[in-house]
């Protein structure tokens, strides 16, 4: 704005001497004819005069307008500074609302997730509470049945006593069959010849089912197994229920094995009770074992130690009185059934 001020100035100055070259030429030619361009040159005068308080009142304003422009042009700076400041303000409030905008992004995907977790755990707590009421359910059928047993329990020992009351009168029978057995070995003898039709491998097997044979007994030779004992199986009917004894002898003619398998069966609420009678049994016949097998079933069990001479009459011995105690539990399970 400074230099357009003084520009002009210059123009008016140029035009003021332009005008006063002309007035000057004009003055000349009028001194040629001063009477008639006197009255002239005083217009001029009044003129120049007039111009010059012009261009003074030009230059004023021109100063003014300039002192107004410098003024106008540190306004507009600090205007400008203002707003280069408001910007900045801007720019870092936008960031700020970028970042609160991401920050609430975050705590929604948060927030949905926790939703998610609590519907997870109310089902999961849902589902708790039914496994609870059906455990609770379970627990107070549980504690009919154990009632039950409970009761069974009392029953199946009156049982048991009775049994034990009804095995005495079984006595004077193993007395008798243990002094049959005593006429069988006095009539045996170890220098015996066995005939070659009685089968078996083995000596001790051999002597037995020669023995069997003498006294008519049927049996059936098995021959030797896989872990190379030898086996004979007799069938025996016991109070209406077929039964099958077993026999092993080993290879090396000192000990004999004999199993009964399906003795008794039982159900899962029964098992308590028949254990207790399997324990009672085996106190009584010392010589034999019963136990509860994982079918629901119960086993007789008795091993043998053979010796050198007569091993045929201790086999018989056991197997006689296993049959006799087979008698003596299955007679009193009917009698107390009756």
């Amino acid at each position: 704005m400074g230099k357009k001020a003084t520009t002009i100035l210059a123009v008016i100055l140029a035009v003021v001497t332009v005008a006063l070259v002309a007035v000057g030429v004009l003055y000349a030619q009028e001194r040629q004819t001063v009477g008639k361009y006197v009255q002239q040159q005083a217009e001029m005068s009044d003129l120049i005069e007039s111009l010059r308080a012009d261009v003074a009142d030009k230059t004023s304003q021109i100063e003014t307008l300039n002192a107004d422009v410098a003024d106008k042009a540190s306004q507009i700076d600090t205007l400008n500074t203002d707003v280069a400041d408001k910007a900045s303000q801007i720019e870092t409030l936008n960031a700020d609302v970028a970042d609160k905008a991401s920050q609430i992004e975050t705590l929604n995907a948060d927030v949905a997730d926790k939703a998610s977790q609590i519907e997870t755990l109310n089902a999961d707590v849902a589902d708790k509470t039914s496994q609870l009421e059906q455990m609770t359910a379970e627990l107070a059928d549980k504690d009919v049945q154990i009632d039950a047993l409970n009761a069974d329990v009392t029953a199946k020992k009156s049982e048991i006593d009775a049994l034990n009351a009804d095995s005495t009168g079984k006595d004077n029978t193993i007395e008798s069959l243990s002094a049959e057995l005593e006429r069988l070995r006095q009539s045996g003898s170890d220098k015996v010849e066995i005939p070659s039709h009685i089968p078996g491998v083995y000596s001790t097997t051999r002597e037995f089912l020669y023995i069997l044979d003498q006294e008519d007994i049927s049996y059936n030779y098995k021959g030797i197994d896989s872990e190379g004992d030898e086996c004979v199986t007799l069938d025996y009917s016991i109070a209406d229920r077929d039964f099958t004894l077993r026999l092993w002898f080993s290879s090396d003619c000192e000990d004999a094995a004999l199993r009964v398998w399906d003795v008794l069966t039982f159900t899962d609420s029964e098992k308590a009770t028949v254990q207790s009678l399997c324990d009672m049994l085996n106190g009584k016949y010392r010589f034999a074992n019963f136990f509860t097998e994982y079918d629901n079933t119960v086993s007789l069990r008795a091993d043998f130690i053979l010796p050198v001479s007569g091993s045929g009459e201790v086999v018989l011995d056991g197997v006689l009185l296993a049959v006799l105690v087979l008698d003596d539990i299955f007679t009193s399970i009917d009698s107390l059934a009756a």
